[in-house]
């Protein structure tokens, strides 16, 4: 990915910091959280809250949603970072609380359908990657 370098301004990340991209990065925020959606939102909400619409709002609560496991604790993801950039969002016009679970369902139901997919899509889908001998 060093191709993309003179282009990277900036890392927002919950990975182990590669640190790739050092020599271009005006900003770079890398925390154990639970979405990187999280850091977005929350530096959105801080730095430029008048570019948070309801939309953007409900596509980064339905990723954080996602990332998070709809927040549950036994899976041991969310964050108390993920949980202040939903209140964050609720308050931008996003998603209510209430109607976490609901959209939580309903992104599930969506991402195991594949009825509408070719053949080469689900190829795409099942694709595995790694490294071997390496």
């Amino acid at each position: 990915q060093e191709f993309l370098a003179p282009c990277v301004i900036g890392v927002l990340d919950h990975h182990k910091d590669e640190k790739m991209y050092e020599d271009t990065c005006r900003f770079r925020r890398i925390e154990t959280i639970g979405s990187t959606c999280s850091l977005i939102a929350l530096q959105m909400l801080a730095e430029a809250p008048d570019l948070m619409t309801p939309e953007i709002a409900t596509l980064l609560t339905s990723v954080i949603l996602l990332d998070t496991s709809n927040l549950d604790p036994k899976v041991e993801k969310a964050t108390p970072m993920d949980t202040k950039a939903l209140a964050g969002l609720r308050k931008a016009g996003g998603v209510g609380a209430d109607d976490y679970g609901k959209l939580y369902s309903k992104l599930m139901d969506m991402r195991m359908d594949i009825s509408k997919l070719s053949s080469a899509q689900l190829l795409i889908k099942d694709t595995k990657y790694g490294i071997a001998n390496g």
